[in-house]
């Protein structure tokens, strides 16, 4: 999104708010669905962190990425979601987000990482984040991003693995 659009949204311009959702809408769902494993609660998220961009736009810093501030707005608001709604989100609900069925075992494996993990795995590996961005994003340091996928992807490989060996 360029300069003179960032001058507009910070101002209130209608137009230029819209311009922005249809340009980040589609993977502030993805990143919410892959963290709260729930299309409806996904909803919730993006709709609440775009409430919060248009509400708190006048503080939107020009020398720093607007879609990597709303990706963390998006963040925070799933795990205040997640914190609301502990006890009711089991992870056999989670949603194979590819229609492909040969996916289901890596979904499920990546369902079954816990959120420290998943979110760095699905920011990388799904959204195509640099580890730089996901480091800013999640406000983590980049070597703890590193050992964050390291372990994720130890964890996946192991799970795909044992799910494998049951196969055969």
């Amino acid at each position: 999104m360029h300069k003179g659009m960032i001058r507009k949204l910070k101002k209130g311009d209608r137009d230029a708010f819209r311009m922005f959702y249809e340009e980040t809408s589609d993977r502030a769902f993805r990143i919410a669905r892959s963290i709260l494993q729930n299309d409806s609660l996904a909803d919730d998220a993006v709709q609440e962190s775009y409430i919060r961009v248009y509400r708190f736009r006048r503080t939107i810093d020009d020398t720093k990425s607007l879609e990597a501030w709303l990706n963390r707005i998006v963040i925070n608001e799933c795990y205040r979601l997640l914190e609301r709604k502990k006890r009711e989100f089991p992870t056999e609900h989670f949603q194979i987000q590819s229609g492909d069925a040969d996916y289901k075992d890596l979904w499920e494996a990546v369902a079954n990482l816990d959120e420290i993990h998943r979110t760095p795995i699905i920011l990388k590996y799904v959204e195509g984040y640099t580890i730089q961005e996901i480091s800013r994003m999640l406000a983590v340091n980049e070597n703890t991003i590193k050992t964050r996928l390291a372990t994720g992807r130890r964890y996946l490989r192991r799970f795909l693995e044992h799910n494998e060996e049951g196969i055969q």
